[in-house]
C-alpha cells in the first residue's frame, strides 16, 4: 500500500523537484516505511510506501528491463503469481519479488490493455519514456483512490487531493456543480470532486496522456442484470462458495500481520469465517462499541454484541473498541473529515479510524473487511422497500389513483413515502428518492442563491448512465447499480481508505473481487432477496460456516450515537461551525434555516443528524481547505 503522485511536464522540462517532494510528504500516513522518486525530462513520479508485500526489494519506482517504463503504484496484485509466471514464460526478467513489477511488465507485454489482466485493487501510474505516454488507471471498483488536475502546461495526480493543492497553480476553490451533488447525497461522485480544477478518475477507467492529449476512458464495466433463465441454485451457490473463498485466501497475501474487521454482520463474519480456516493462528479481530452509559460502565451496541458471537464461532482474537463519553469526539470529529480531502458526510468513518489505530497500534498493517456484500446481495433496506413500491405499480392505476394512495397517504408514515416513490416517472427520481438529504425544494429554502449548476443536466449526466442502462425487468437491478458505480466507490470505499490510511493500515475487501462481481452481478434477484431474506443466495451458500443467529439476524446499519454526539460532545462545536460568523464566511447557507435545524436538533424537537451532519462536514472541510482557518 502506498501513496503516489506524479507531475507531466506538456513541454518535456524537467518537473519541479521540491513540488514533487511536498506532494509526495503530503502521503507520509499513506506510506511511512519508505519514499522513491523518478525525475526525468517531461515526468516526475513519487510514492511513499506501506511495506506489505516484499519488504526487502519491493521499493518503487520500479523499471522494466531497458529502464524505458517506469512505475509507482498503490495497492494490491492478488493474482501477480500467475502474471509473473506467464510474462517470465514470454522473455521478461523480473529483479524483484514485487507484485508492482509484475504491472510494470504486462504494460510491456500488453500496452494500455495491462489492467484487464490485474486480479486486485490498485491506482498506478506507468510512463512510457519511448513513446512519452502517461498511463495513469484506477481499479475496476474504486477501492484506491486517484485524483488530477489539468494546468496550462502540465497535468498533476496524486493518491489523495491533499497533495495536489501544493501546486502554485491551483487555488482552492469550491466547484458548485459538485456541491449541489454533495447537498444531495452526502458524497461527491466521480468524476467531480469539490475542488474546482481538481478530478477524480472513475473506477474502472485509465487516464492516458499522450503529448498534450488527456483521455479518459472506461477499461472495464458491470451492470447488474438478472438472469433471463433461473440457474440451478444449487450450482449457482456452489459456484459463488468457490469464488468468494478464493477471493478471501487471495487477501490473505501478506508478508506481514494481517486481520480483519468483524462488525458482527454477515459480511463479516463469512469473511472471518473463512480467513480461521485458511490461516494456521486466530485471526486478529476488531469491532467497535459505544459507551453512552453515565457511568462508564461499557454497554456494547448491537453490532459489537454480534461481533463477540461470531468472535467466540471462529475462536478470534478479539478486541473490541470501545469509544466512551470520555473520548475527545470534537477533536477526532474534524481531523477525520479533513482526512477525507472533500466533503463525505458520514460519522461512521470515525469507527473506521478507531479500528484501524488500535490495529496499527497492535503491530498490523492489513485488515480485511465486508465491504461491498450489501450492494451485490441487497443487503440495504432500501432494495426491499423498492420491490414493494414495484409490486405496488402493478396494481391496476384506477385502484391505485381512486383509492389506495388516497388512503395511504392520509395513513402517513412509511406506506405514504412508498405511494410517492411509485408516482415517480423518472428513474433517476426514483433513485434519488433513496438517497437525498437534501430534496431540491429544500435546497434552494437553504442556499443564499442559486449555484452555478444546472440540476437536470449535473443528476442525468453522473446518475443517469448507470439507473438507465441494460433491458432488466426488475428495476432494483437498476438501484444496485447505481450503487456499485457510486455510492460504493465514492462514499463507503473512500470512506473506509482514508480513515484507515490515516493510521496506515490497508483494508481488502474480498467482495470486491471482481470475479465475484461478475457472477453475481447476472443472478436473479430473487437469489439475492427472497421472501423479505436478503443475501439468500450467500447464506446458502456459506450455511455450514455462518452461526445461524447472525444468519437469522435481521439487516442493520453500523449506526454511531452521532446523533447524541450533536446535543452533547459535539454541540459547541457545531454552535461554532454553524454559526452566523462561519456560514456568513462560507457564504452557501442561510443562517435562520440552518439555525432552525440545529436548534430543533439539538432540543429533540426533531431529528435532522443526516442534514446537520452534512453541513457541519462541510464548514468544517471549507475552513480547513477553503479559508485556511483553524478550526478548533
Amino acid at each position: 500500500m502506498c501513496g503516489i503522485c506524479g507531475i507531466r511536464r506538456f513541454d518535456n522540462s524537467l518537473p519541479d523537484e521540491r513540488l514533487l517532494t511536498a506532494m509526495n510528504a503530503a502521503l507520509y500516513h499513506r506510506g511511512p516505511d519508505g519514499a522513491g522518486a523518478h525525475i526525468a525530462p517531461g515526468i516526475g513520479l513519487a510514492m511513499c510506501r506501506l511495506s506489505i508485500v516484499d519488504l526487502t526489494t519491493g521499493d518503487q519506482p520500479i523499471y522494466n528491463e531497458d529502464r524505458s517504463v517506469v512505475i509507482v503504484f498503490n495497492g494490491e496484485i492478488y493474482n501477480h503469481v500467475e502474471i509473473r509466471e506467464q510474462l517470465i514464460s514470454k522473455g521478461h526478467f523480473y529483479r524483484t519479488r514485487s507484485d508492482t513489477e509484475s504491472i510494470l511488465h504486462a504494460y510491456d507485454q500488453y500496452g494500455l490493455a495491462a489492467a484487464d489482466h490485474l486480479r486486485g485493487m490498485f491506482a498506478f501510474a506507468v510512463w512510457d519514456s519511448a513513446t512519452e505516454i502517461l498511463y495513469l488507471a484506477r481499479d475496476r471498483l474504486g477501492e484506491k483512490p486517484l485524483y488530477y488536475a489539468e494546468l496550462p502546461n502540465e497535468l498533476i495526480f496524486a493518491s489523495e487531493i491533499k497533495a495536489l493543492l501544493h501546486h502554485p497553480g491551483l487555488t482552492p476553490e469550491v466547484d458548485e456543480a459538485a456541491l449541489d451533488l454533495y447537498l444531495t447525497l452526502n458524497y461527491v461522485p466521480a468524476p467531480h470532486t469539490m475542488f474546482k480544477g481538481i478530478r477524480k478518475l472513475p473506477a474502472g477507467h485509465r487516464l492516458v496522456v499522450r503529448g498534450r492529449e488527456v483521455c479518459l476512458e472506461p477499461y472495464w464495466d458491470v451492470t447488474i442484470e438478472s438472469a433471463a433463465t433461473l440457474p440451478d441454485e444449487g450450482e449457482a451457490a456452489a459456484e459463488l462458495r468457490r469464488r468468494f473463498t478464493l477471493a478471501v485466501e487471495e487477501r490473505l497475501m501478506a508478508d506481514v500481520p494481517l486481520g480483519a474487521y468483524l462488525s458482527g454482520g454477515v459480511d463479516s463474519t463469512l469473511v472471518v469465517g473463512l480467513m480461521s480456516r485458511a490461516m494456521d493462528r486466530p485471526v486478529d479481530t476488531y469491532s467497535v462499541g459505544f459507551d453512552e452509559s453515565a457511568s462508564g460502565t461499557a454497554k456494547f451496541n448491537t453490532d459489537a454484541q454480534f461481533a463477540i458471537l461470531a468472535s467466540r464461532a471462529f475462536k478470534t482474537n478479539h478486541r473490541p473498541i470501545i469509544l466512551s463519553r470520555a473520548d475527545r469526539i470534537a477533536e477526532l470529529i474534524p481531523s477525520i473529515i479533513t482526512q477525507m480531502d472533500e466533503p463525505l458526510a458520514n460519522p461512521n468513518a470515525l469507527a473506521t479510524y478507531l479500528v484501524a489505530r488500535q490495529a496499527r497500534a497492535d503491530g498490523l498493517k492489513v485488515l480485511l473487511t465486508g465491504d461491498g456484500g450489501d450492494e451485490l446481495f441487497a443487503g440495504y433496506e432500501r432494495y426491499a422497500l423498492d420491490l414493494r413500491v414495484s409490486q405496488y405499480q402493478k396494481l391496476p392505476q384506477a385502484l391505485r389513483r381512486v383509492v389506495l394512495s388516497p388512503l395511504l397517504r392520509l395513513a402517513g408514515g412509511g406506506a405514504g413515502k412508498l405511494a410517492d416513490k411509485a408516482n415517480l416517472e423518472s428513474p433517476i427520481d426514483r433513485y434519488l428518492s433513496w438517497h437525498t438529504i437534501f430534496a431540491q425544494t429544500k435546497k434552494k429554502q437553504l442556499l443564499t442563491r442559486p449555484l452555478n449548476s444546472n440540476w437536470i443536466e449535473v443528476s442525468s449526466a453522473t446518475i443517469g448512465p448507470y439507473m438507465l442502462r441494460g433491458h432488466s425487468t426488475v428495476f432494483q437491478d437498476r438501484l444496485m447499480t447505481t450503487d456499485l458505480k457510486l455510492w460504493l466507490p465514492e462514499e463507503s470505499n473512500m470512506r473506509v481508505d482514508k480513515a484507515a490510511m490515516l493510521a496506515s493500515i490497508e483494508t481488502r475487501a474480498p467482495y470486491l473481487s471482481h470475479p465475484v462481481v461478475e457472477f453475481v452481478a447476472k443472478l436473479p434477484f430473487d437469489l439475492k432477496l427472497r421472501n423479505g431474506m436478503s443475501k439468500y443466495l450467500l447464506k446458502r451458500a456459506f450455511a455450514d460456516l455462518l452461526p445461524s443467529a447472525i444468519a437469522r439476524r435481521p439487516k442493520m446499519g453500523f449506526a454511531s450515537p452521532a446523533s447524541k454526539w450533536l446535543r452533547r460532545e459535539l454541540r459547541p462545536l457545531a454552535e461554532k461551525m454553524l454559526s452566523s460568523a462561519a456560514l456568513a464566511e462560507s457564504g452557501y447557507f442561510r443562517t435562520e434555516v440552518v439555525a432552525d435545524l440545529l436548534g430543533s436538533h439539538i432540543h429533540n424537537r426533531a431529528y435532522h443528524l443526516n442534514q446537520l451532519w452534512s453541513l457541519l462536514t462541510f464548514q468544517i472541510w471549507f475552513f480547513h481547505y477553503i479559508a485556511r482557518k483553524e478550526i478548533l
